[in-house]
């Protein structure tokens, strides 16, 4: 069972905060019973993307294509 959380904590599978509205749920039973995410953020940092050659295609050091 899903539930929106009231206070802070933090998810005991991704380690981030849990803040207050995030949709959570129990895992386990009893003493065990932990609090996690029902689906963890995830951080993605996106560099600047390598694109292959226009030439030929492969991806390699700029200026360094043979064909």
């Amino acid at each position: 069972m899903t539930f929106i959380a009231k206070y802070r904590g933090q998810c005991d599978d991704c380690d981030e905060d849990i803040e207050p509205g995030d949709v959570c749920a129990y895992r386990g039973d009893g003493r065990e019973r932990v609090i996690v995410h029902v689906t963890c953020p995830t951080e993605v940092e996106i560099e600047d993307p390598v694109l292959p050659c226009g030439v030929c295609w492969l991806i390699h050091p700029e200026g360094a294509c043979d064909v």
